[in-house]
């Protein structure tokens, strides 16, 4: 005969209750003044092998940028990549000392790119899932911040994992880097797609900022894409080169009737310009043009609120137009500005 042990919830809870009062105590190492006392106390929790008090631990290090301790980091990292996901739930270990070694000058090449290549997959509700996401373009932008020759063959790869976060990640990694080379690979993400619209918009971005005005006949091409939010994040990107270039594109494609789906995001995009033509263009649209379009005006010249001589201008455009809406709108927008 075979007894079946039921689970007692009061261990459970003497567990729970031993866990949080160690984190407390982390917690109130944020007040110590001694300086000694306070890296006796953390070079002690992050010897343990809990994980979640081991990241608390070294996010104290990262914070108080306790030097003697961030030197030691590397060999705690690789004490919790084998059998993560047991002891490094959610790799809270690794991706806090990737965060406090970014602050350093030091090369870790070779944690950061075994770092861009570690999965990590755990169990849930559903199907296993990889935690190790967010680290991998953490590792990256380690590989970027001290110029390594690895890093845009990492973040090459990165463009194109399985996880968004990594995705979303490489594109910035890339953009930081800032490199001809680091903008190529941004074009060739865009070309290839997303499944997510809004990185190849982030994409779209970094190359206006890279490459400035030679970029903007490969961008412009997406303000034509049947995804809309595509083709708002392609004005948007043109309009944040605040050129007068970019302003005469953006206001001809304006003026094309076949972009009228668009016209809310252009007026933002030209407005992004700060060009002084699109002060104009708000005024009228807001005078002139169908409410929804003033709406979308409105909007647009928010981001002028700041300057008195604009505000008086789109507050005597938005009175005259005696739409209640639109006065809320504006109202609402000046509020912000003085708050």
């Amino acid at each position: 005969m075979h007894l079946r042990l039921k689970p007692n919830p009061g261990n459970a809870m003497a567990k729970h209750d031993k866990l949080q009062g160690a984190i407390d105590e982390l917690s109130a190492l944020r007040s110590v003044s001694d300086p000694a006392l306070l890296s006796a106390k953390l070079s002690a929790a992050i010897k343990q092998n809990n994980g979640i008090l081991v990241a608390r631990a070294i996010k104290i290090v990262r914070e108080r940028k306790i030097e003697s301790i961030i030197e030691t980091l590397p060999a705690v990292f690789d004490r919790f990549i084998d059998n993560g996901a047991k002891t490094d739930p959610g790799c809270g270990v690794k991706n806090e000392i990737v965060r406090a070694l970014l602050d350093r000058p030091e090369r870790c090449e070779e944690l950061y790119v075994n770092g861009t290549q570690l999965i990590q997959m755990e169990g849930g509700y559903g199907p296993p899932t990889d935690t190790a996401a967010e680290l991998r373009g953490l590792c990256a932008m380690g590989l970027v911040c001290i110029a390594s020759r690895q890093s845009m063959r990492a973040v090459t790869s990165l463009l194109f994992d399985p996880q968004k976060t990594t995705r979303q990640m490489a594109v910035k990694c890339a953009i930081t880097a800032g490199s001809d080379a680091a903008a190529l690979l941004l074009r060739a993400k865009t070309l290839a797609g997303d499944t997510e619209s809004e990185i190849t918009g982030d994409a779209l971005a970094g190359i206006m900022q890279i490459e400035k005005t030679q970029g903007l006949t490969f961008v412009q091409q997406f303000l034509f894409s049947d995804d809309e939010s595509l083709a708002e994040s392609a004005a948007l990107a043109i309009g944040e080169l605040r050129s007068p270039e970019a302003f005469d594109l953006l206001s001809e494609l304006n003026d094309d009737v076949l972009m009228s789906r668009l016209r809310g995001a252009l007026l933002l995009a030209m407005a992004l310009t700060r060009d002084g033509r699109a002060v104009d263009l708000m005024i009228r649209t807001i005078e002139k043009e169908h409410i929804a379009l003033a709406s979308d005006a409105v909007r647009a010249a928010a981001i002028y609120r700041g300057d008195e001589t604009i505000r008086d201008r789109v507050t005597q455009a938005v009175r005259a137009r005696r739409d209640a809406g639109l006065i809320v709108e504006w109202e609402d927008a000046i509020k912000s500005a003085r708050a």
